[in-house]
């Protein structure tokens, strides 16, 4: 299958699937990741805001950690994750609300 690139409206390229279908830019945001742009994986990312908001760590405290496992990031970034991520992840966290149940007594 080939692959069409397309210019976003901020100049990058971006692959198409189908080069016969143009989407609106409301669409291709709407399609595009919470992750997309970024430098490091989202596993890196979301391992980073866990341990930051789970255990109480510091940003410096991630950064160090990060290091010992061969990740070279800095406490800015995630700082910046942090804020970024956290309501997504505690948003996707929330159990669903059901309406409450009808007693089948009568």
């Amino acid at each position: 299958m080939r692959t069409a690139l397309l210019r976003s409206s901020r100049g990058r390229r971006r692959a198409s699937t189908d080069p016969g279908v143009v989407r609106s830019t409301r669409q291709a945001a709407a399609a595009r990741s919470e992750f997309a742009g970024l430098r490091f994986p989202p596993e890196v990312i979301t391992l980073a805001v866990r341990w930051y908001v789970r255990y109480s760590l510091s940003y410096r405290d991630v950064e160090e950690l990060l290091a010992e496992r061969g990740i070279e990031v800095d406490h800015t970034s995630v700082y910046r994750w942090v804020r970024r991520f956290t309501p997504l992840f505690t948003e996707a966290a929330r159990p669903l609300r059901h309406p409450p149940r009808r007693s089948l007594v009568c």
